[in-house]
């Protein structure tokens, strides 16, 4: 009974059968890694996002912070104790938000954006100058860093 199962014909037809369910295997595989490469990198993404975004909110408000007290120290006209308590107080809540999300960014943005929150978060530290030297140094340094991140976080959006 098998001898005519092993008919030339029959032994073609099983090559192609095999070769057939073998390139579908083949293909399946190559387009489940496809997908899921494509999931990976997109997962990457949002997260570069987010993490750069929240960067960017927490400069945000640092430096609305830093130009109340620029304006206080330029205009000579002080809001009193309790916004200066507040606006302490929101500043820290701001400078912890920063550091928090800089080690997130520190693990998943490119080396640029890693570096340029390193070199803020030196900038805020610095101590022992003057306040209005210190409040002009903070400005300078979270207006540049703020720039340098919103360009890289366009260039990532389009995909450059």
């Amino acid at each position: 009974m098998l001898d005519s199962l092993m008919t030339p014909q029959v032994g073609g037809e099983a090559i192609k059968l095999a070769a057939s369910v073998g390139g579908a295997l083949l293909v399946a595989k190559l387009a489940v890694r496809w997908a899921l490469d494509r999931y990976k990198k997109e997962k990457l993404w949002d997260r570069e996002v987010t993490a750069l975004t929240d960067v960017l909110l927490a400069i945000g408000e640092l430096r609305a912070i830093n130009s109340e007290w620029l304006r206080e120290l330029e205009t000579g006209v002080h809001s009193g104790e309790a916004a200066d308590a507040a606006r302490e107080t929101r500043w820290r809540i701001a400078k912890a938000k920063l550091d928090a999300v800089a080690s997130l960014a520190a693990m998943i943005l490119p080396k640029r954006a890693q570096n340029d929150i390193i070199l803020l978060s030196a900038a805020l530290r610095s101590e022992g100058k003057e306040w209005s030297t210190r409040l002009k140094d903070t400005d300078k340094a979270l207006t540049i860093i703020n720039d340098k991140l919103l360009e890289h976080g366009k260039k990532h959006l389009r995909g450059d």
